[in-house]
């Protein structure tokens, strides 16, 4: 199954992965239109709830609860219900969506204030908050249809309209910044709203053919009551986690205390931290949910065991490494990348601040999705909910206390830290179902700490010896890069060949 796992997550990774390069592109435009002035501000806090609306009916609701109640019946050759209950879904949604529109473009005025309360002395901000969130609002029907067309699409085990529809975004909102850039922000929402139009498009023609739009269905099926059963501790975990994002940008918002431009610094600097995640861990984390949930229905906790370890070495592997690229070349890549136009010297400043800090949770950031989805295929959602309930604590506590002293690093530093609090004890915790505690899993993870370790000490040495010799700053970044790549390259096939193995069974499976 876990050759089937990485063919899978392979297809996905290579989707995610272009759609990053074209989203660095859009954040390149933006940065170099916006830098992190106001209207960039104004733009990440109007785009806060559309864009955690999309994360929360995704990767929460959907996966939580929808997958795994659709794959039970697709294990049970119980196509009827399978059919009946996937149009029921897409009809009720689309309701439930319409209605949370309309109220967010009434209310935008309520909302601005509720997640951006430093915007509210300065009325220009403020205002442009305002207008920004109404116009983009709508972007939640089309995303939350979108989520529950690909959960759909995913229980049958397909993936491409999901994988390709993020490329499609992007691709909508550079159209608009280039062709309508006299606009200014609002090409910018424009492009948001027009590729969410089609992203669902893309997830219709995923279904085409399948039976499911020509079923009759009730608006409520008799199913929803397991459904809700999954997904009510979800939506607490979900809120729990994203009023953590909420606190994160109002306490960004009081420019007094973290500086000028926070919000939007933390928007740059959490693009370059999503890039590994989402191409190596969400893509995984996609890929094993209908997999595992199957196991899990067929009693298979061992195959579920395996396939968990190996997955999460996997991530280990490419994310250990990861995490001390950004924290050594956070300030050389944010400065190559970005710094042009609109976007100054103090903003490449604040932003490598943040990746620096935000980089140091990447491992667990990573290893949470795949202990989440793992909990999810066993069908237990209350576990992380109580979990991520005590991170929040951790983090609000900690962003709090360390944002006096270090300003918007603190903040970041919070969210690695809780992060980490939070992987140990999904891990503890699952352990007590499918006893995670291997001693080859252990040592291949030493093993990459040390390769890891040994690949930054190379790093740094490079970066002494060719800083003041290579004044191109391109030419730099390029060649640390590529010296970094091959340090850790050969340092794992002396040391972790077993991993390197499933890298390339990985890289064999497309």
């Amino acid at each position: 199954m876990f050759k089937q796992i990485l063919k899978k997550s392979f297809t996905i990774g290579l989707a995610t992965f272009v759609s990053r390069v074209l989203g660095f592109l859009r954040d390149i435009l933006i940065a170099f239109f916006f830098g992190t002035g106001y209207a960039a501000q104004a733009f990440v806090v109007a785009f806060r709830l559309p864009n955690i609306w999309r994360s929360f009916i995704g990767e929460e609701a959907v996966n939580a609860s929808v997958v795994p109640v659709l794959s039970e019946h697709r294990s049970r050759d119980d196509l009827l219900t399978f059919q009946s209950l996937s149009k029921s879904l897409i009809k009720s949604s689309f309701i439930i969506l319409a209605v949370l529109t309309l109220l967010g473009v009434l209310f935008a005025p309520v909302l601005v204030r509720l997640i951006a309360p430093g915007f509210i002395s300065d009325f220009q901000q403020y205002s442009l908050s305002v207008k920004l969130t109404r116009i983009m609002f709508p972007y939640i029907l089309f995303i939350g249809l979108t989520a529950m067309l690909a959960g759909i699409a995913i229980t049958q085990k397909v993936f491409w309209s999901y994988s390709w529809a993020p490329a499609a975004l992007n691709i909508s909102i550079i159209f608009f910044l280039l062709a309508m850039k006299r606009y200014g922000v609002y090409a910018l929402a424009l492009g948001i709203i027009a590729g969410g139009i089609v992203e669902l498009i893309m997830q219709v023609f995923a279904l085409k053919g399948r039976g499911i739009y020509r079923i009759r269905a009730p608006l409520f099926h008799p199913e929803y009551k397991k459904i809700w059963k999954l997904l009510v501790p979800r939506f607490f975990g979900a809120g729990i986690y994203h009023i953590n994002i909420f606190i994160d940008t109002i306490l960004g918002s009081l420019q007094n205390i973290v500086g000028t431009g926070a919000i939007a610094a933390l928007y740059y600097a959490q693009r370059f931290v999503q890039l590994p995640l989402a191409v190596f861990a969400t893509s995984l984390a996609t890929a094993v949910l209908p997999f595992f949930s199957a196991q899990a229905t067929q009693k298979g906790n061992s195959s579920i065991r395996d396939n968990l370890l190996s997955s999460l070495r996997l991530v280990a592997f490419i994310m250990i490494p990861s995490t001390i690229g950004f924290f050594l070349l956070s300030k050389e890549i944010i400065s190559v990348v970005f710094q042009r136009g609109s976007f100054s010297a103090y903003s490449a400043g604040i932003t490598s601040s943040a990746l620096r800090f935000y980089s140091l949770g990447l491992v667990f950031y990573a290893g949470i999705k795949l202990l989440v989805a793992t909990f999810y295929s066993l069908q237990n959602t209350l576990t992380p909910v109580k979990i991520s309930a005590l991170a929040l604590f951790i983090n609000v506590v900690l962003s709090v206390a360390l944002m006096f002293p270090l300003g918007l690093s603190g903040l970041c530093l919070a969210t690695s830290i809780a992060a980490g609090c939070n992987f140990m004890l999904l891990f503890v915790r699952l352990n007590k179902t499918l006893y995670l505690y291997d001693k080859d899993f252990f040592k291949s993870i030493a093993k990459i700490i040390f390769s890891s370790a040994a690949m930054g000490l190379v790093l740094v040495y490079m970066k002494y010896m060719l800083s003041n010799r290579i004044s191109h700053d391109i030419l730099l970044l390029i060649i640390l890069i590529l010296a970094s790549s091959v340090s850790y390259g050969v340092l794992s096939i002396l040391f972790n060949k077993k991993d390197i193995k499933v890298l390339l069974r990985w890289k064999r499976a497309g």
